[in-house]
């Protein structure tokens, strides 16, 4: 990771360079009003998606024309987890074949953007550029997040990324303000390695100057947010990367102690302002307490229990979790489970556990296996500089859901990890067939061409689903996409009922509750519960109404509405 290949010259951009600039400067900044949640719901995962598709198929393009296959030395343990999760995708049951399709797609997919950077001969001074530009991103990001809590909601443009009533926190384009601050500790332990590097103590001036803002804003960011996954990942990786450059950095005394001046001095004001953002977000805050987690993960546990091999099958946590916890009640009344519904566990682990059991699980763990394997023979400095560069995010994994919410942090942990592993890169050379050599150009093409148009395609089927008002029967995209058109079905057939039941008719209500009833497996949550209980309700079924009744109590033992069904059955 030192100056030796640095020095090369490296003015002209390479082609993975300018993608990775727009992967990381650009996509994420696509933004207008949706409908908010995981995955391609929220518009710039979408387009973070797009470049990564371009991506991988250049990346397959320049395995085929050089015949050769650069792969990190142990990618037989990073493929282990792709390989598992896919086996017990198989072997257990589809809850939702949908998700189960892209879940896995999902994993591929960075599995074949990791591979592809290695085929791409990236010198380490291009490497240091690519990092400068994620701490740009970051800084951006720092700019998004001030404006959010400075200009009202009502006076920024529909493009601009807020969220009526959340504008006092900074949460960039993130939607989340714990995805914010892990990717700004992440951008901090870069920068502060950067400090250390050619890259910037021999560059220009502007370079420098780039880097002491971004550590006054990330700085007043991070402590202004009051996340405390934030917080904890700050206090143990930037001492961490520090400990592993110190003697770089104490070569380059000037520029280490404004950085620090900088960096004290956004501390100061964030912290100087935690309290009243404290105040304001209070009541909006959706984190989990200890006690909650708890008992999330003592569900979980159960449920690992009952099927540990394969799992409940990818996409079945929704269903499985939210069942499960009735019969926790059951056997323990007196437990303080969370009311809402609940679509995570919180923790990677124990996500992947109940959903793909202990094969997904070892996979989980080989792939750990493979990074401490390549760090072997590494000096502790090293050692120092990639684990501080993988912990904020690996450390939120185990709190929340960073990857399924922000497609940039999985495709920003990909790329850390490329960088920590090219240390030890194997180039094979591919004997190929004309044959296989077309395959290869057929499939890559491919894949540009129907990942591209799908992905348009759901750009357009997410505006649509979020002017849901005004397009509730028209949306032609939404309607045939196959991410999108569970969740516009979802909305049309509330719609139907909830007008059927305020204007007292019936000739609707039939044919929601043989929905209702199939997708109640899907969504088994309160609004579903309660709306399936008047339908039968105002078919004169008061039998079925409450069977669904005593069936939502036992999940959701503290909604009023449900309460009072129980209430209501009882008398």
């Amino acid at each position: 990771m030192e100056a030796r290949v640095t020095r090369m010259p490296f003015n002209k951009w390479k082609p993975i360079e300018i993608m990775l600039a727009v992967l990381f400067l650009v996509a994420p900044f696509v933004y207008f009003p949706n409908i908010g949640g995981t995955g391609l719901r929220i518009p710039n995962n979408i387009t973070v998606w797009l470049v990564v598709n371009c991506i991988a198929w250049y990346s397959l393009y320049l395995i085929a024309k050089r015949q050769q296959l650069a792969k990190p030395k142990y990618f037989s343990f990073i493929i282990a987890f792709p390989v598992l999760a896919t086996v017990s995708g198989f072997i257990s049951d589809v809850a939702n074949p949908v998700e189960w399709f892209f879940r896995l797609l999902f994993i591929w997919m960075g599995l074949l953007f990791f591979l592809g950077l290695f085929q791409h001969k990236l010198s380490q001074g291009r490497i240091d550029r690519i990092l400068f530009v994620i701490v740009i991103s970051a800084l951006l990001q720092c700019l998004v997040g001030i404006i959010q809590i400075t200009v009202p909601h009502a006076m920024t443009p529909v493009w601009f990324p807020s969220i009526a009533n959340i504008t006092v926190q900074p949460f960039g384009v993130f939607q989340q303000i714990n995805n914010q601050s892990s990717y700004q500790v992440t951008a901090l332990v870069i920068a502060i390695y950067l400090i250390s590097r050619p890259y910037i103590h021999q560059g220009p001036f502007w370079k420098k100057m780039v880097l002491f803002i971004f550590f006054a804003l990330s700085a007043y960011i991070i402590s202004l947010s009051g996340s405390r996954i934030g917080l904890l990942s700050a206090l143990l990786a930037i001492p961490l990367v520090l400990f592993a450059r110190w003697s770089y950095l104490k070569k380059q005394k000037n520029l280490s102690l404004i950085a620090l001046l900088y960096l004290i001095g956004g501390i100061s004001f964030g912290a100087s302002g935690f309290g009243t953002v404290l105040d304001k977000t209070e009541q909006i805050s959706e984190g989990y307490t200890a006690s909650y987690r708890v008992g999330i993960y003592a569900v979980s546990l159960d449920l690992i229990k009952q099927k540990p091999l394969f799992g409940h099958g990818i996409g079945s946590f929704k269903k499985v979790w939210q069942f499960e916890k009735a019969v926790f009640y059951e056997k323990h009344p007196d437990a303080n489970l969370i009311e809402q519904y609940v679509t995570h566990p919180h923790n990677e682990f124990l996500f992947w556990a109940v959903e793909g059991g202990v094969a997904a699980v070892i996979g989980m763990l080989l792939v750990i296996t493979g990074i401490l394997l390549s760090l072997k023979g590494q000096n502790r400095y090293r050692w120092g500089v990639f684990v501080a560069f993988l912990l904020p995010i690996i450390l939120h994994t185990q709190v929340e859901l960073p990857f399924y919410t922000s497609a940039v942090h999985w495709f920003l942990t990909l790329f850390l990890l490329f960088v920590l592993m090219r240390i030890n890169t194997n180039i094979n050379t591919l004997k190929l067939s004309s044959s296989a050599l077309a395959s290869i150009r057929i499939f890559s093409a491919a894949l540009l061409m129907f990942g591209t148009t799908f992905l348009i395609h759901s750009m357009k089927a997410n505006y649509e689903l979020s002017n849901i008002k005004n397009n509730l029967w028209n949306a032609s995209a939404a309607k045939v996409n196959p991410y999108f058109s569970h969740l516009l079905d979802s909305v049309q057939m509330k719609t139907i009922f909830l007008y059927n039941h305020r204007e007292g008719k019936k000739q609707d209500i039939p044919v929601y509750i043989e929905w209702a009833e199939n997708y109640l497996s899907r969504e088994p949550s309160e609004t579903m519960f309660i709306y399936l209980a008047l339908a039968y309700q105002d078919m004169g079924n008061e039998e079925q109404m409450c069977r669904i009744m005593q069936q939502g109590a036992g999940i959701y033992p503290q909604n009023a509405d449900l309460k009072n069904g129980l209430n209501y059955c009882d008398n």
